[in-house]
């Protein structure tokens, strides 16, 4: 890896930035196909039909899929997960203990949706109904797909082999670790994917019945803008939670170790946010937005609106950029295109700023108390990604190109310069590995390195 250029004028060479695990552009073209077929099924349809959904889903994937089993994995996936050519003979007993670890999976997720009152709300009522229709179909097709991946995989006992191994009581043989990292996993699948789901479904019906002819001005462009921006959004969480498959190299490395990071984490999706932290504690809204502050000035409201979409869409990006690696709480490949071609955390960064221009906090309409108590809650809502932008380092830091990409943008990230006014701001391969974070073991990844 290069060094940095040093203060004593030494020669250094310099910082390059790491290849992205995905291309922003074919990304981008996933998702124009997603929007057209959407919309074209709407008008043929009467409203997109589950089958159609699901060839939305899967036509909007295909050229990521595409390019990476081709230029992905001659130029940027070195080790590839799975063998394009089969490296053993088919072991028929493995793929049963596998098959019997994922059947076991579904049964454990199962088991905590039908455990946890909350996933008893109508909101999930159609995630549901879509699990109904496609588990037998994945249940069935996992048969030849775990076989085939069998065939090419480097390392055939993963975590699936060993999660099964202990189901069928063979303790002995069993690697905890991989266990503890198969849970995690799931776990953070199980969790995002019936929100992201609801949420995506939701704003495809707002998309989709909305009278384009009603946006007369800027205040009904806003709300459309708005709406297209996290529909893209959750477009990308979806398909990153749906497509974590080995055979396109796009499984999950490892996981957050530390329950720092995963509390920073869950806290900010229902229904911890909104019921309790939010609601309880870090309330910053007093009712008084920015459409208010600005209501009569079509000028300045035209002005500070497209910031705010701006904003979005960087952070919407962001997510895009990911394709369908997009995972929270793992790591699944470096990024480092599209915002991530920035800075740093994009999403993260991006999403703050446009909620200090969405609330206006600091804005006096019911007293300079208010505003004053208003901005110091929303000061612990930033400082809330804050940690969790540091614990994410600290895990990533564990892989040399992500120490390279952070070390890139100590010095181009288009924030540098807050980290030569505050050192602490700066990333430290040091600091990050000395924390809990990047001291976990090497043996909890499933890297093929």
């Amino acid at each position: 890896m290069s060094s940095v250029k040093k203060s004593d004028n030494s020669t250094a060479t310099e910082l390059k930035l790491p290849k992205s695990s995905t291309n922003f552009f074919v990304n981008i073209f996933s998702c124009v196909i997603f929007f057209v077929l959407i919309r074209y099924f709407h008008v043929v349809s009467s409203g997109i039909q589950p089958v159609e959904l699901y060839i939305t889903i899967v036509l909007t994937v295909l050229p990521q899929i595409i390019f990476d089993l081709t230029v992905g994995r001659e130029v940027i996936h070195k080790n590839y997960a799975v063998s394009v050519k089969p490296l053993r003979d088919f072991n028929p007993k493995r793929v049963i203990i596998k098959l019997v670890g994922l059947y076991a999976t579904f049964g454990f997720l199962y088991f905590l949706y039908w455990l946890l009152p909350v996933y008893k709300e109508p909101f999930f009522e159609v995630y549901w109904f879509h699990l109904r229709n496609l588990m037998p179909v994945i249940m069935l097709a996992a048969i030849p797909y775990v076989a085939y991946v069998d065939c090419g995989m480097q390392k055939p006992e993963d975590s699936y082999y060993h999660f099964g191994r202990l189901f069928l009581f063979d303790f002995k043989n069993t690697n905890r670790r991989y266990i503890i990292e198969h849970i995690k996993s799931w776990i953070i699948k199980g969790f995002f994917l019936p929100l992201m789901f609801g949420y995506m479904l939701n704003n495809i019906n707002y998309y989709n019945n909305y009278n384009t002819d009603k946006i007369e001005d800027f205040h009904a462009f806003f709300d459309y803008a708005n709406n297209f921006i996290f529909t893209i959004d959750l477009l990308f969480a979806v398909i990153g939670y749906v497509f974590t498959l080995k055979i396109f190299n796009s499984q999950i490395y490892s996981t957050e170790p530390t329950a720092l990071g995963w509390i920073v984490c869950l806290i900010g999706y229902q229904p911890f946010w909104g019921s309790l932290f939010y609601g309880k504690y870090f309330n910053y809204d007093d009712g008084y937005y920015w459409g208010h502050m600005l209501d009569g000035d079509v000028f300045w409201y035209t002005i500070w609106g497209s910031l705010i979409l701006a904003l979005e869409l960087l952070y919407s990006l962001a997510t895009v950029a990911f394709g369908y690696r997009f995972s929270n709480l793992t790591y699944r490949g470096i990024i480092t295109c599209g915002p991530y071609a920035l800075c740093k955390h994009p999403a993260y960064v991006f999403k703050n700023v446009s909620w200090w221009l969405i609330s206006v906090p600091f804005m006096p309409n019911l007293g300079w108390e208010n505003a004053l108590k208003c901005s110091i809650l929303l000061l612990l809502v930033n400082a809330i990604y804050y940690i969790r932008a540091r614990t994410e380092e600290n895990h990533l830091s564990n892989y040399p190109e992500y120490v390279q990409y952070a070390e890139y943008m100590n010095e181009k990230s288009i924030f540098a310069w807050v980290g030569r006014l505050i050192p602490a701001m700066r990333y430290s391969k040091e600091r990050a590995l000395a924390s809990t974070s990047g001291k976990f073991c090497k043996e909890f990844t499933q890297r093929l390195d």
